[in-house]
């Protein structure tokens, strides 16, 4: 037995009294103990540990132990051996719907599991050795054997761990807080109690309440971080020896191998697929010459029951014999069937396979002889520096990957140089940009390194950081225009609504503190889901499990603090009145057009249509409207309905800028230099100088970073109308030359491209 693993006895009352005793949640104290004590034992299997752990039931209808007598310790039974946690103990917790008829004496149960603990653990190397008792400490007990008792932990190294009821220190305290409420019995039994506790090195007390905050996710298994130990090298003649241990990584999920379905389950479910081929949906990512497809069947194979898998179901019935449909349950492993893909499937022997690229529309082979030459060999493992660069040069959404802590082997003047490398680095703000690769001819990656320096140590941290194939250049439009300008009174409320909400504590100084995030305490939601509903079906042995069952801790992560909430509350109601929801509705024009084309014809052949004048339909005029689906049209229409020039222009004018200002790229710009160039040719015809004041004001409020939209008019020469055209205007050839030109956009010249940009953005076109 490793010394990492602990051994736990968990005594649980199930007597007559914790039955019946409410607790200040509205539960039984039973339920409560059941509780804390089922998960203690899921969080040992979920997380696979090697601690063993035993249970004692205390108040049983039975007894069970080595040294009970006609007189002594009767009504204990040891219920379960020391052993790795298992499904059966959670299951012998929860049978207990309702307390036994008699009680037990939680003195004699725990002299009983000290001396079960002394026995089971003989031979075997334990890191600690606790005893769990939960119990209401409703039974007279005598306080002759209470030193001797304290001894005998002491001795054995036994530590005492009591969850249930708030022991006090001093009948002052206990008098304010529960007054009355207690037995006189409990409270002399809770003295003892306090005095084993004060006595035993290591022992703790805890409520429900705090024992319940601790226990109630499940964790992850605890795996001993492994040393990557290189030299970092900074040129050619720095070479400092460090060790990198990996901080911040994924965790392994928690995987589920197929089973044969237990003959039990097989007459409620139907498996259409069980003798069929299915598509293995792994087999996409591999490329095959021939263009060959991949599917599986199924077939039985007994593996070995002892074999380490991650899989639950081997944590879940590990040390058990008859625990559900366990023996029913086999592994099976899966088989690969080749074929063609076509209309007629050819079966392809595996041998006859090799693997190939598409590269544009070609299939290119690559046999065996062939992957060495493509393989990129990057050379010995190292983490070489490629140079330094100030903080900001490397900004939050550049991180990826995996995070390292980096320190120094422990020599002297690698210590030296590693701890005056990290306090010039942190003194400058400056990080620097590393090469590393991992094992031999292992794919480098590139990453910063950022000093860190606090009281208890000096480090760097490795984050990796994106190749130009990673980063995905997104292009928004700007958030606040002058359509959604907030105002004063907004940003107010909304500063408001931060400041009520935030998470940032003040300590004595009046400085924020640490955040409520804590990465240590604050687990996945959706792996806890996972976990609970397994659980839940590994006890019950349903078939179906419901998902909408979520925990009250699941619902906790996702919920924040009511207090805070409360808090909030004002803000939130001034923010509902100053932001004001409009309920749009589609226009009645679309709507009246979609109900006829789609409305049934069931009107009767002889009966004639009736037309009724516009005037006598009780209706409101519509104003005028240009939308963005087809705007072009929509002006010409505005026109023909007699609306003055200047304002469908204005009109258009405004759609054209809305579409310019939500492209996203120069595909989006065609649909409103097609307007523009619509406007500018009525306005040629009718008045050019609603045209010229629109294109003048439009060039002005153009952002710079659409300066490529000021481009397309250049090319398509759309800019003010001279006098050539209409002998209505007034601006002169030179003048218009003038008004063309890119860098007056806006007052703000386009950045100028490095040599290289250019010459990739030439081969992106090609």
């Amino acid at each position: 037995m490793a010394r990492s693993a602990e051994a736990i006895v968990i005594v649980l009352d199930v007597g007559q009294s914790v039955g019946r005793e409410i607790s200040l949640n509205g539960e039984t104290f039973l339920h409560n103990a059941q509780l804390c004590a089922t998960k203690i034992i899921q969080k040992k299997i979920f997380t696979r540990s090697k601690d063993e752990i035993g249970l004692i039931l205390l108040g049983s209808e039975d007894t069970n132990n080595p040294l009970a007598n006609d007189e002594n310790y009767n009504n204990i039974e040891i219920r379960h051996q020391l052993q790795c946690a298992n499904w059966r103990m959670v299951q012998t917790i929860s049978s207990f719907k309702k307390g036994t008829s008699v009680d037990g004496d939680w003195l004699d149960a725990l002299i009983v599991a000290a001396d079960f603990m002394r026995t089971a653990s003989e031979g075997k190397k334990f890191k600690e050795r606790k005893i769990v008792i939960l119990t209401n400490f409703k039974s007279d007990v005598s306080d002759d054997e209470v030193n001797f008792v304290i001894e005998a932990l002491q001795t054995e190294k036994i530590q005492v761990i009591v969850i249930g009821p708030q022991v006090y220190k001093s009948q002052t305290q206990e008098m304010e807080l529960d007054g009355d409420l207690k037995s006189q019995d409990q409270k002399q039994g809770e003295a003892l109690m306090a005095k084993i506790i004060d006595s035993v090195e290591g022992s703790v007390l805890c409520s429900f309440e705090d024992a319940m905050y601790s226990l109630m996710y499940f964790g992850t298994k605890k795996v001993r971080p492994t040393p990557w130990s290189t030299t970092m090298e900074i040129g050619s003649k720095v070479k400092i020896p460090i060790t990198a241990y990996k901080k911040i990584s994924e965790v392994q999920r928690l995987t589920a191998n197929d089973v044969v379905i237990p003959s039990k389950l097989k007459t409620m479910s139907t498996l259409s697929s069980q003798d069929s081929v299915s598509q293995d949906p792994d087999a996409k990512s591999a490329e095959l010459v021939n263009a060959v497809s991949q599917n599986e069947t199924v077939s039985q194979v007994d593996l070995d029951p002892d074999a380490k898998s991650p899989e639950l179901i081997n944590a879940a019935l590990e040390d058990e014999d008859d625990f559900g449909d366990s023996k029913n349950l086999e592994y099976v492993a899966k088989d690969r069937i080749y074929t063609t893909i076509g209309d007629e499937a050819t079966p392809v022997d595996i041998n006859e396979l090799i693997e190939g690229y598409m590269f544009g529309e070609t299939l290119v082979p690559v046999t065996e002889d062939d992957k060495p030459e493509l393989v990129y060999e990057s050379g010995p493992k190292c983490l070489s520096v490629l140079g330094f660069t100030d903080k900001g040069n490397v900004p939050l959404y550049y991180f990826k990957g995996e995070c390292h802590q980096i320190f120094p082997q422990k020599e002297e003047n690698s210590m030296r140089a590693f701890a005056a490398l990290i306090q010039a680095m942190h003194s400058k703000d400056m990080v620097a940009i590393v090469r590393k690769v991992y094992r031999m001819n292992s794919a480098p990656l590139i990453g910063a390194l950022f000093p860190m320096i606090t009281p208890e140590l000096q480090c760097f941290i490795l984050v990796e950081l994106p190749f130009s194939e990673s980063v995905k250049t997104l292009l928004f439009p700007p958030l606040v225009i002058d359509k959604n300008k907030p105002t004063e009174k907004q940003l107010n409320a909304v500063d408001q609504l931060i400041l009520s909400m935030n998470l940032m504590e003040l300590d004595d100084d009046n400085e924020t503190g640490e955040g409520a995030y804590d990465p240590h305490n604050t687990p996945d939601p959706y792996e806890q889901h996972f976990h609970s509903l397994v659980a839940k079906k590994v006890l019950n042995g349903e078939l179906y499990i419901s998902g909408s069952d979520i925990d009250e801790a699941v619902i906790r992560l996702l919920t924040p603090k009511e207090e805070m909430l409360n808090k909030a509350k004002p803000a939130v109601e001034k923010i509902k009145e100053l932001f004001t929801l409009t309920k749009i509705t589609p226009k009645e024009g679309a709507r009246n057009a979609a109900a006829d084309i789609f409305k049934p014809d069931t009107k009767p052949l002889d009966i004639v249509d009736v037309k009724v004048p516009l005037a006598s339909m009780d209706s409101k005029p519509t104003p005028p409207h240009i939308g963005t689906v087809r705007p072009d049209k929509d002006f010409i229409s505005l026109l023909n309905q007699g609306v003055s020039l200047n304002e469908a222009c204005s009109l258009l004018d405004q759609v054209i800028r809305d579409m310019v200002h939500k492209a996203f790229d120069a595909d989006d710009f065609k649909k409103p230099l097609k307007c523009l160039l619509l406007m500018r040719k009525k306005c040629v015809d009718s008045d050019p100088t609603v045209y010229n004041d629109k294109i003048t004001i439009f060039k002005k409020d153009l952002p710079a970073e659409k300066v490529g939209f000021w481009q397309l008019i250049v090319n398509e020469e759309a800019g003010l109308i001279t006098t050539s055209e209409s002998h209505l205007s007034t601006i002169h050839i030179e003048e218009a030359q003038k008004f063309l030109q890119v860098n007056d956009v806006n007052d703000v010249m386009l950045p100028t491209q490095d040599v290289d940009e250019d010459i990739d953005d030439l081969i992106n076109q090609m």
